[in-house]
């Protein structure tokens, strides 16, 4: 083969080999760190999360800033509050008012070291007094894992097959997924003071709202703020059916109102009946929760500020 050629034939093999790798780069490094089974019970995903080598039922929950646990499991593992630390968890719900913060000496989620991001990073759970049944059993949860633990992950949550994946991933944009099968992919933003809240946005009954996918959350609802932004009023919902459902900060009660079509990514949801909620929220207009997530493959990327919903079977 002539030299000429010879080049030739290596740059088209060099520009085909960038074609293949596409927007995720050279650089791009996907590590699965393991993967653990998911229950759906009383409305939560709960995962098992061992603390100082006692294993807790939690509930996986991607709208809460910060980890939590509950009084009650803080003293059956006789953890020492932290005398300089106090937190205060803030909910969808509302507030849900928090005691000293505890540190356990080990936090493993599959296997996996748990630890949040900053300059310690030892985790600092805020103590709740309580959420879902608090009798001992399947439907039990102890607390709530939330995204200052889940961010330093990717986390890919098949619910249809029960089970949580925890990804390290550095270098990658754009498409990077190790999935099989087709997905979208959607920039999300991150909640503007603890960068763990995934915002996405969405279309209601045509409308753009900004949501926040929780899978703490065991119904979606629309908020005061998004009830505005579609010109929904009380008087309007007043001969709707009242209903309450549980999120983070206890239960909220509202108007359960048929839609035309909720619309996230790939996903749309003909005539969903949602609460309308008339709570202020500054930041967001719809929460997401289980009642859209159950039924859908989704990959939170915090690396990247992106989420992926793998498309339905057509």
């Amino acid at each position: 083969m002539k030299p000429m050629a010879r080049m030739l034939r290596w740059f088209l093999g060099l520009a085909l080999a960038c074609l293949v790798a596409g927007p995720a780069g050279a650089g791009c490094q996907v590590v699965r760190r393991g993967t653990v089974p998911v229950r759906l019970a009383a409305g939560a995903a709960l995962v098992d999360v061992v603390i100082n080598d006692t294993p807790l039922p939690m509930t996986l929950d991607t709208g809460a800033e910060r980890t939590a646990l509950t009084v009650s499991a803080v003293q059956r593992l006789r953890l020492a509050p932290d005398e300089w630390t106090a937190n205060t968890l803030r909910g969808a719900g509302g507030r849900l008012e928090s005691h000293r913060a505890v540190s356990p000496a080990t936090m493993l989620l599959g296997g996996i070291p748990l630890r949040r991001r900053g300059l310690s990073p030892k985790p600092s759970l805020s103590v709740i007094a309580g959420i879902g049944p608090a009798s001992p059993g399947p439907d039990r949860s102890d607390g709530l894992l939330g995204g200052d633990l889940l961010s330093f992950f990717d986390i890919d949550l098949d619910l249809p097959a029960r089970q949580l994946t925890l990804f390290s991933v550095e270098g990658c944009a754009g498409r990077f997924l190790p999935w099989a099968g087709p997905y979208e992919a959607i920039s999300i933003q991150l909640g503007m003071r603890s960068r763990t809240q995934p915002l996405v946005p969405v279309r209601l009954d045509g409308q753009p709202l900004l949501a926040v996918l929780d899978s703490g959350a065991s119904a979606s609802f629309v908020n005061l703020r998004g009830m505005r932004r579609l010109g929904l009023t009380t008087a309007m919902l007043a001969n709707d059916p009242a209903m309450t459902a549980g999120v983070v900060g206890g239960m909220v009660s509202g108007r359960l109102h048929r839609f035309v079509a909720l619309q996230v990514g790939p996903v749309v949801m003909r005539e969903p009946s949602l609460l309308t909620v008339p709570v202020p929220t500054p930041i967001f207009d719809l929460l997401v929760g289980l009642d859209v997530w159950r039924t859908h493959r989704v990959w939170i990327s915090y690396a990247t500020s992106q989420i992926f919903v793998a498309r339905p079977d057509e």
